[in-house]
């Protein structure tokens, strides 16, 4: 007989919106998954978007959270405006890529 143990992953990641590494007008989105085993930094996680769009995610870190008994993972962040200030060229506004995150069903969350 097989048991099934499902593991709570929060993957979470942060849009950058200036040449700065942190800011208060950053957004930060998160996705859950249940996985089978623990994740691992280095991980690939691909799967359909509502849409039937695929998308994959790379874990970076990975943490075990206690108090919430699931594991918290980052991804890389989101440094499309970060760069494109770096290198002093024109970007889309930060609304037009978090809304990309949310069609492929990212949700918006706080930074912690």
């Amino acid at each position: 007989m097989a048991i099934d143990t499902q593991m709570k992953v929060i993957i979470k990641t942060q849009i950058h919106s200036c040449f700065a590494s942190v800011s208060s007008e950053d957004i930060y989105v998160y996705k859950v998954f249940d996985l089978p085993f623990a994740p691992f930094a280095g991980l690939v996680i691909g799967h359909k978007t509502k849409k039937g769009e695929t998308d994959d995610i790379t874990i970076e870190e990975v943490i075990w959270e206690d108090d919430r008994q699931c594991f918290l993972c980052y991804q890389k962040s989101d440094k499309e405006i970060y760069d494109a200030q770096l290198h002093k060229e024109t970007h889309r506004h930060i609304s037009k890529i978090v809304e990309e995150y949310e069609d492929a069903d990212w949700l918006i969350c706080d930074k912690d």
